[in-house]
């Protein structure tokens, strides 16, 4: 009695590309942790911070890089924010992060970004997956909780996420926009990423004298990852009452902003497509 033969479903390619080892994969288990340590910051900073955290690194015996793509002020946010023009500030990066690599004759390096800049790098890595980054550490990150890191996973080693329990910034950010989350304070809650919650910690509270800087170095050395024993902090009733507040004063503006950034969505889904 003959059976009929059964047919073998194709496996998706996602799947393949984590069952099967890939180039990538084997470089990060045969390669040197970088020295070069690049730093990127957010909107209404020239980096101030930069100085602090550059003496810090390099006493510690890294190269270190500080990249920029100018003063982001009110006026240039809030036409991103109307427009979703961030194309410029993405190529602009990018053209900085491999010229400084390519300076250091190194095949990876690891970030440090804060604030807006934690976006723009997101942006940068969806944009070219030809870009290798050993370990990034994001502060006051306002990307959207919703970025698949994992279509990426090839493109970095290791990430941290440093969270603030008051960073009010980070909490208004998807109030105002779309595009950005409030990740630098509730965190990714993704297998990919390490959240590390921290207590009575506002935006900028990173870089104060404060903050241990040799997590961060042992870290992009050795991928050390030391607990902070702190949890995910929600809202108090009187922070979710003003956030309903400025939500029925910002839903306007932002259903206006959703309208204007139509045209670069289109473009966006395009050129993807």
């Amino acid at each position: 009695m003959s059976s009929k033969s059964e047919k073998s479903l194709p496996i998706p390619e996602f799947i393949t590309d984590v069952i099967e080892e890939t180039d990538e994969e084997r470089f990060w288990e045969t390669r040197t942790p970088s020295e070069l340590v690049i730093l990127l910051h957010g909107i209404r900073s020239r980096g101030g911070w930069y100085e602090q955290v550059i003496d810090f690194l390099e006493n510690s015996k890294f190269k270190v890089r500080n990249i920029s793509c100018g003063r982001i002020g009110s006026v240039e946010f809030l036409f991103f924010l109307a427009f979703g023009v961030e194309k410029y500030y993405v190529n602009r990066l990018h053209r900085q992060i491999v010229a400084a690599m390519s300076k250091e004759g190194s095949g990876a390096c690891s970030i440090i970004c804060h604030s807006f800049g934690t976006y723009l790098l997101s942006k940068v890595i969806e944009a070219n997956q030809d870009l290798v980054f050993d370990r990034i550490i994001l502060c006051g990150s306002v990307i959207p909780q919703e970025f698949e890191w994992e279509r990426y996973s090839n493109q970095f080693n290791e990430i941290i996420n440093e969270c603030g329990q008051n960073d009010t910034v980070v909490r208004l950010a998807p109030i105002l926009s779309h595009k950005l989350g409030s990740t630098g304070r509730f965190g990714f809650r993704n297998p990919l990423i390490q959240d590390r919650f921290h207590h009575n910690t506002g935006h900028g509270d990173f870089f104060s004298r404060s903050f241990d800087l040799g997590l961060w170095a042992r870290f992009i050395r050795e991928g050390e990852y030391v607990r902070t024993g702190i949890q995910m902090r929600e809202d108090t009733g009187l922070e979710t009452l003003a956030l309903t507040l400025i939500k029925l004063v910002a839903w306007p503006f932002k259903l206006l902003f959703r309208i204007t950034n139509i045209p670069s969505n289109l473009i966006s889904y395009f050129m993807k497509s």
